[in-house]
């Protein structure tokens, strides 16, 4: 990676403390990769593309990501659960099924 640095990469190197944000849920980062890299059909500017993406923001090694934080607000935590309604749907439904507090406050939505 250290020759082909991304716009990114430029920037933390001239300013070490540079914040760098990824601007939506980190749930969302790995699937968002992954679909960007399917729209590419060249494989050397898809695996440059790769690397870059996984510089920007690496689960496995987060102290080398790029990104110092994320961005989470309503409309954006919507698009995270809209993005895969169905692993969220059997998470809250598992989170439900194994809650200590059984009970349910009938005054609350």
């Amino acid at each position: 990676m250290e020759g082909t640095k991304s716009i990114f990469g430029k920037l933390a190197q001239a300013n070490p403390q540079a914040e760098i944000w990824w601007d939506s849920s980190p749930l969302i980062y790995r699937a968002w990769s992954e679909e960007l890299l399917n729209s590419i059909d060249d494989k050397d500017k898809k695996e440059r593309i790769r690397n870059q993406l996984l510089h920007l923001y690496d689960l496995d090694n987060l102290e080398k990501s790029l990104f110092r934080g994320v961005t989470t607000n309503p409309p954006l935590s919507l698009d995270v659960l809209s993005y895969n309604k169905e692993y969220w749907r059997k998470f809250v439904k598992r989170a439900v099924r194994i809650s200590p507090n059984k009970t349910r406050d009938k005054t609350r939505v």
